[in-house]
């Protein structure tokens, strides 16, 4: 079996704009010596790593006052990222190093598992050795996770955790790794409405439950009291929110929606912006305004629309909601877009007929696209906008899940339909499939 018109789209558009990208930043850089030629894949040796580094001597006063009140940057995470963090700095010297084998085990395993599931589906081993081995070498969210070590990576592996628990039926378990995701970072808690849309209210409550735990029982970890530790996180966030959320920072690798409205804020009053204290005052009722349309229009959204569509149509929609609507999203949150787009693979394997399947093809080259670097993207006032760009295509692709339904389609021949679960909603059944049970996403 060879690989299906969308698969193909995917890696033509894919290979096309990492072309592109290498071409004209070599351009930029050797030929034209722009200053804005820096971008990845071409950023200096000095910048890698620095997510993860800039923590290094902080979490030599783990547990202690110091901790928080140490000059220089804050931590600027929830608490159990904390944990995290302290865990791989107790390797010392091979912190960094292993932090990095970490992000590599956890994105080919769970590629490996990908594949076998492709080929149980009927692809031909060749095929899907080159499509995932070209889709892995040339991921631009994967690498600009790793240039930048950012701890984004753990909290990937466990909603992937999370989703292959909720494949096999595990509602609880899934909820409890949906729960801790949570506590990394608020947005996943979305993924919650995977079990809420198949009525595991109790699950959903579980979950909650287990990302208020964690939260709490973090901040009692950290210390030294609970008192200095809820502080210092309490600060931590507020200078993240301040310095990033609400100022024009690294705009070009930021996705999120309320990017664009900064963006678009800065080009037309740009002389309120003389200082970047000027900048928090006046981005501080937009991002209140933002964050309570978007938390409205999501919930108005889930219970009119996404809670009917078939679940690959629910996955791809949630997951697009957590890296477009938070106020800060850069682009190693884009990994996510892993997930969806594993389950659309598999749909489009099993579906007889893909053409049928509306959308599927638009949604794998929109997503070939936000897996691709974009450094050629224009600029605005000496700022690089492909944040933005890709921050419309996440836009048009949500479209794509509520309009697009990816349901399997009878055979041309006999008409026969898959088995539905009667419980479950309609749509792909990926349960009718029972050939490979240990796939990250089971059957």
């Amino acid at each position: 079996m060879s690989l299906s018109k969308p698969l193909e789209r995917f890696l033509q558009v894919l290979c096309l704009f990492w072309f592109l990208t290498i071409l004209v930043g070599w351009i930029e850089r050797n030929i034209l010596h722009l200053s804005v030629g820096y971008w990845y894949p071409f950023n200096p040796r000095y910048m890698q790593f620095t997510d993860f580094t800039v923590f290094r001597e902080r979490f030599r006063y783990f547990h202690e006052a110091n901790f928080f009140q140490l000059a220089g940057y804050p931590f600027t995470y929830p608490a159990p990222v904390a944990i995290v963090f302290d865990g791989f700095f107790h390797l010392g010297a091979y912190a960094l190093k292993s932090f990095i084998v970490f992000c590599f085990v956890a994105f080919m395993g769970a590629g490996f598992a990908l594949g076998r599931a492709m080929i149980c589906r009927g692809l031909g081993k060749a095929q899907t050795v080159v499509f995932i081995g070209l889709s892995m070498l040339f991921s631009y969210p994967f690498w600009f996770l790793v240039d930048r070590a950012n701890i984004e990576m753990v909290n990937w592996l466990l909603v992937v955790l999370g989703m292959t628990s909720y494949w096999k039926k595990r509602w609880y378990l899934a909820a409890m790794f949906f729960g801790v995701a949570a506590s990394f970072k608020v947005f996943p808690f979305v993924f919650l409405g995977l079990l809420l849309a198949g009525r595991k209210y109790w699950a959903v409550v579980w979950g909650i439950v287990i990302c208020a735990f964690t939260t709490l029982a973090s901040i009692w970890f950290i210390g030294p009291t609970y008192g200095i530790a809820s502080e210092g996180i309490r600060q931590g966030l507020g200078f993240f929110r301040t310095h990033f959320a609400l100022q024009v920072n690294a705009i070009g690798f930021d996705h999120s929606a309320f990017a664009i409205v900064k963006e678009l804020l800065l080009i037309f009053r740009q002389h309120l912006f003389s200082e970047s204290a000027a900048q928090v005052l006046y981005y501080l009722p937009w991002l209140n305004g933002y964050m309570a349309v978007a938390a409205a229009t999501g919930l108005i959204l889930f219970f009119w629309k996404i809670r009917t569509l078939p679940r690959a149509n629910q996955i791809l929609a949630l997951t697009v909601a957590t890296v477009l609507l938070p106020p800060v999203s850069y682009d190693y949150t884009l990994v996510f877009l892993y997930i969806p787009w594993g389950v659309l693979i598999l749909v489009s394997i099993a579906t007889k007929n893909v053409g049928k399947v509306r959308g599927l093809v638009f949604g794998f080259v929109c997503m070939a696209f936000l897996m691709a670097p974009e450094s050629f993207a224009v600029v605005i006032y000496s700022i690089r906008i492909a944040g933005q760009l890709k921050a419309i295509v996440l836009l048009i692709l949500f479209i794509v899940s509520l309009s697009c339904p990816f349901e399997e389609p009878a055979s041309d021949s006999d008409h026969v339909q898959l088995p539905q679960v009667p419980t479950e909603r309609a749509g792909f059944d990926f349960d009718a499939f029972e050939n490979c049970p240990r796939s990250v996403f089971p059957k």
